[in-house]
């Protein structure tokens, strides 16, 4: 009694097919009283019915509260855990009131990378992230549910955490087919040790027809200075490479949140973190409007800091390099869950000041060649812990069928 459980992860841990018609719980709460489960996942294994005994095996189940028996459970609470598999949530007796669904994910997939592989990480479009809520035991990674983050290439091994990590700028291109969509990027070494053979490449699910070069550039202008698809060494310690990256595409596709595959040798490739080091690409058959969307943060470091109940802004630059076209530019937090309200202005690039009163989108006439400005205004309605791979404002440029035609985004914190 009086514990919490927070921030783990749980996989086939009730396999069990020796109790007959019995449910185990990979997560089990039995006659306790006064205690937090809090941002855990669960995913249960149902093993074959055993039959050397009537009704066994064959009844896990990702979380069982209560006993039905003796024990009677009092006053716990259950919040932000995702459950899946086996049998569901088993509940008995007062745990009945305790849980609830609409206080956590139930049957919902937390999408672990490889658990045959003993690979826990959850994968970049995982419901887990941004679903936890802020606790005091766990401030690394609160705003996750379960033990392993999305910033995590393995979890657990090699000490967890990824040494390879890659950015994009700009995170997005809009293009007619046979010109050519290129971007910048960057992949940084944490570790203490050079990294060899290190090259960038489409992932295995890449839309049909397209390809993709990569070549480094000198950090400080950007000029491309070494040979087409080479791959190259990047010093330990934080050293850097950075690179130009070339789309060419044969069939018109319009792919939202691609990743690319930093790879070196030795080494987990870097995590995908969407808006971050994920691209925003479309090719089409007919001319487009391609908005280079650049953001702004009052610390130029990429990085809204509110107060806990405050506000807060950012700016955004734009440039449409493609052809003049009706746009509708709209901010959100992606696939998180977060505690702020976010609005969005066009602005008057002489003064800053607003055109319209800010709303969750604005329609804009993009000409070819322009360059509008808009203002994004943030207002924190809770805690939102610095997670930068899951707590971001997205900034995106749609057309009428709501195809992405430009993109940016930037983290967000209080403090």
């Amino acid at each position: 009694s009086n514990v919490t459980v927070a921030n783990n992860t749980v996989y086939g841990n009730g396999t069990d097919n020796c109790m007959p018609g019995i449910a185990i719980g990979d997560l089990s709460m039995q006659g306790g009283s006064n205690n937090v489960w809090i941002n855990n996942v669960a995913q249960a294994v149902l093993t074959p019915t055993n039959s050397a005994c009537a009704f066994c095996g064959g009844a896990n189940a990702p979380l069982v509260a209560g006993n039905g028996d003796t024990f009677v459970d009092t006053n716990n609470t259950y919040a932000n855990n995702v459950t899946y598999g086996g049998l569901g949530v088993q509940l008995f007796d007062n745990d009945v009131n305790y849980f609830s669904c609409a206080s956590n994910k139930c049957d919902t997939n937390p999408m672990l990378v490889s658990p045959a592989g003993s690979n826990f990480a959850v994968q970049a479009n995982s419901p887990t992230i941004g679903y936890g809520q802020v606790v005091s035991l766990l401030q690394a990674s609160p705003v996750f549910a379960g033990a392993c983050s999305s910033l995590f290439t393995t979890c657990p091994g090699n000490g967890g955490a990824a040494s390879e990590f890659a950015a994009v700028l700009p995170g997005s291109r809009s293009v007619q087919l046979d010109n050519t969509a290129t971007i910048f990027s960057n992949m940084i070494n944490s570790g203490s040790t050079a990294l060899a053979n290190c090259k960038i490449s489409l992932p295995a699910n890449a839309p049909a027809g397209l390809t993709m070069d990569y070549q480094a550039t000198d950090p400080a202008t950007n000029i491309p200075v070494g040979t087409i698809n080479t791959p190259v060494t990047i010093p330990g310690n934080n050293g850097m490479r950075t690179f130009l990256l070339s789309f060419h595409g044969t069939a018109a596709f319009n792919a939202s949140n691609m990743n690319l595959d930093y790879g070196c040798s030795g080494a987990a490739s870097a995590a995908v973190i969407v808006g971050v080091n994920t691209v925003d690409l479309a090719m089409s058959t007919t001319p487009v409007p391609d908005v280079i969307a650049l953001a702004a943060t009052a610390t130029n470091d990429g990085i809204v800091v509110l107060p806990t109940g405050g506000g807060g802004a950012f700016a955004l630059a734009s440039a449409n390099v493609g052809v003049a076209a009706p746009l509708t530019v709209s901010v959100d937090t992606g696939t998180a869950t977060l505690p702020v309200t976010a609005t969005l202005c066009q602005t008057d690039p002489a003064t800053s000041r607003c055109l319209s009163a800010p709303a969750g989108s604005v329609a804009v006439n993009i000409a070819a060649k322009a360059t509008p400005t808009f203002s994004i205004f943030l207002q924190s309605r809770g805690p939102i812990a610095f997670a930068p791979g899951a707590s971001r404002i997205f900034v995106r440029f749609k057309d009428a069928k709501g195809l992405l035609h430009g993109s940016s985004s930037v983290a967000i914190q209080t403090k």
